[in-house]
């Protein structure tokens, strides 16, 4: 997991003017979000080399897990390739529906930090935190607040969690 804070001079590029703006932003991105929500789902694949089809061309991958990065299997790989390096490899069928609601769940349980965010794609999000920093206090607070809302820790709210999705410290 990312976290980085972006100063946009003005908007950025292909996204639409909205009428809440930032100058200052936090950045989540979540690599390999669809393998993740995967994973959330089965976790028994997590010590495993697994592969994620494309939805489009489902005779090759979208993402591949660290384990068959190991193997070589890469993505755009076809699928008799990656098999041929990592004969044990997991190979699943994509779920765009299911990686649009986790992602919808992401930006809600973000919009409760800041009501600024924009989505970039599928895993990437900026949050807007102009101001956030009288109410949460330092950058490490505000990104703090973020990571807890992510794990589903805020308050007394109660919010799902999302154990693959949220960041681990290292």
């Amino acid at each position: 997991f990312f976290f980085g804070i972006h100063w946009p001079s003005r908007s950025w590029p292909g996204m639409p003017s909205r009428s809440l703006q930032s100058d200052l932003a936090l950045c989540v991105w979540i690599p390999q979000f669809a393998l993740r929500c995967e994973i959330e789902r089965r976790p028994d694949l997590e010590a495993q080399p697994v592969g994620l089809l494309h939805p489009d061309d489902g005779h090759r991958l979208l993402e591949v897990s660290a384990r068959a990065r190991r193997f070589g299997v890469r993505p755009g790989h076809t699928v008799s390739q990656a098999i041929g390096l990592c004969a044990s490899m997991v190979v699943l069928e994509s779920d765009p529906v299911w990686y649009d609601e986790r992602f919808a769940s992401l930006l809600l349980a973000l919009y409760h930090v800041s009501p600024v965010i924009e989505s970039a794609e599928l895993g990437k999000v900026f949050v807007g935190v102009d101001g956030l920093e009288r109410l949460l206090g330092r950058p490490e607070q505000v990104i703090g607040t973020v990571i807890a809302r992510l794990n589903g820790r805020a308050g007394g709210d109660t919010v799902r969690p999302t154990p693959p999705l949220a960041p681990r410290l290292g």
